[in-house]
């Protein structure tokens, strides 16, 4: 009897931690915006820079390219986002203490939510940084004809001019 035990010890929270496990389902549709922007130099380390994009939105279209109607559409989620030097070149991205991109209406741009991030930003020397995805569903932000992107870098140390490029990947999913 007690090697029975020692095996439902065993098999039961194996099989219970099994059961939990289950793949994420595939985005339906992706939707990609590329920013520019330039980050003045000599900022203030006390201060936000903060540059704000009014956006097209580009669900219909992409809705239309994979065959699928407003109505199916469950969520659009953050997917895959990162800043890069426009030309390529080596940036000391550790200037900053955090970076955040929110999404907001363009009629009420204080009602905003965070749909990447990097807390803390650390040291770091290169051609590019990568961000957090956020996990909001930004679909009623999507469905508007134009929405905000904003950009907040939070300085650590006095900014040196660079131009920057952004880029935002959402995905769509569907129910089922």
């Amino acid at each position: 009897m007690l090697p029975m035990k020692r095996i439902l010890i065993v098999i039961l929270p194996l099989s219970l931690l099994l059961s939990g496990c289950k793949k994420p389902p595939a985005p339906v549709f992706t939707m990609e915006y590329p920013f520019n922007y330039e980050v003045p130099g000599g900022l203030s380390t006390f201060k936000r820079y903060s540059k704000v994009f009014r956006v097209a939105s580009s669900l219909d279209a992409a809705l239309q390219s994979s065959n699928i109607s407003r109505d199916q559409v469950t969520e659009v989620l953050s997917h895959d986002m990162w800043l890069e030097t426009a030309d390529g070149s080596v940036y000391d991205f550790g200037r900053f203490s955090e970076i955040n991109v929110y999404i907001s209406d363009t009629n009420d741009p204080n009602k905003r939510i965070e749909i990447a991030y990097v807390q803390p930003v650390v040291n770091e020397k290169g051609r590019l940084i990568r961000l957090i995805p956020g996990t909001a569903n930004v679909l009623k932000y999507m469905k508007e004809p134009f929405f905000n992107i904003e950009i907040v870098l939070t300085l650590r140390n006095i900014s040196v001019y660079s131009q920057q490029h952004m880029f935002l990947k959402f995905a769509g999913f569907t129910e089922g």
